[in-house]
């Protein structure tokens, strides 16, 4: 069976005030380190998430969050989120992922996210929409090189 595709793995130290009063990380701090691991991906784009395509702002509220917490994690452990994107739709963006402890790949917790398209108002409101081609464009081509990469990873064993 092939090792998932991941289209951003970032690490990062747990830190003393992410944790609570039993001394592991509280569950609202997973999120915060997916969150962070989401602004990475869009940087390694060369993209942010609070992007402006043509005159308008876009940004990437939640609609909808799962997560399964597997083992508890500690201050100072080190940490990998993994992160998918696995589907793109005309408005949201469908994202997996993954936390485990990198010294011995322990999975921490597992989950999803769905994140919408909006276009920012004047009036500090705002709307959902379509998303900008170019994002589109640029998104797709992402999963299509990683799905070669993967391939060829399995080709190269056989």
């Amino acid at each position: 069976m092939n090792e998932p595709l991941w289209h951003h793995i970032a690490k990062r130290r747990v830190d003393f005030s992410d944790t609570d009063m039993a001394g592991i990380v509280h569950f609202s701090k997973f999120f915060c380190y997916v969150e962070s691991a989401e602004h990475a991906f869009f940087r390694q784009l060369g993209l942010s998430v609070t992007q402006k395509f043509g005159d308008l702002q876009y940004g990437w509220p939640r609609v909808k969050v799962t997560a399964e917490f597997h083992r508890p994690l500690k201050f100072e452990d080190e940490l990998e989120i993994r992160l998918r994107l696995n589907k793109i739709s005309s408005r949201s963006l469908h994202y997996e992922f993954l936390i485990a402890k990198s010294s011995d790949q322990t999975i921490a917790a597992v989950g999803s996210y769905t994140t919408v398209c909006v276009v920012h108002n004047d009036d500090g409101s705002f709307e959902s929409a379509q998303l900008p081609d170019v994002l589109t464009k640029l998104l797709q081509g992402i999963e299509c090189n990683a799905a070669r990469e993967q391939l060829h990873s399995a080709q190269v064993r056989q």
